[in-house]
């Protein structure tokens, strides 16, 4: 499975490209962006250490180029997503590991849903 961090960080870039494409700022994100993705990657960070979503926004505002909670609870939730993607996947090729093929495993570490892993 590719790195949880890189998928986040694409997921949260493209959502926000989505939302802003009629920005006049345009070429402005386009030059910040390297930043986001080290705000981002703070984000899962400080999330990983368990600490709560208002901690974060409030107190680790020099890690997050001062995020919005709303935009932390997005990190947040697509980064629990591709987690609990990845455990799944995990718990499935542990059951077929032995009758499964390197392919099928392959693609199980490769999917991008849990309904795609149950469909393999």
């Amino acid at each position: 499975m590719p790195n949880i961090n890189s998928l986040v960080i694409d997921e949260y870039l493209t959502d926000e490209q989505a939302v802003s494409i009629n920005s006049k700022n345009h070429v402005s994100a386009k030059s910040s962006e390297a930043h986001k993705v080290n705000h981002i990657s703070n984000v899962i960070n400080l999330l990983e250490q368990d600490l709560t979503v208002p901690y974060i926004a409030r107190y680790r505002k020099h890690e997050t180029g001062c995020m919005e909670a709303e935009n932390i609870r997005r990190v947040q939730e697509i980064y629990e997503k591709y987690k609990n993607l990845e455990i799944e996947a995990e718990k499935v090729i542990k059951k077929i590991k032995n009758e499964a093929t390197e392919d099928i495993i392959l693609s199980i570490k490769a999917a991008k849903s849990i309904e795609e892993i149950k469909e393999l």
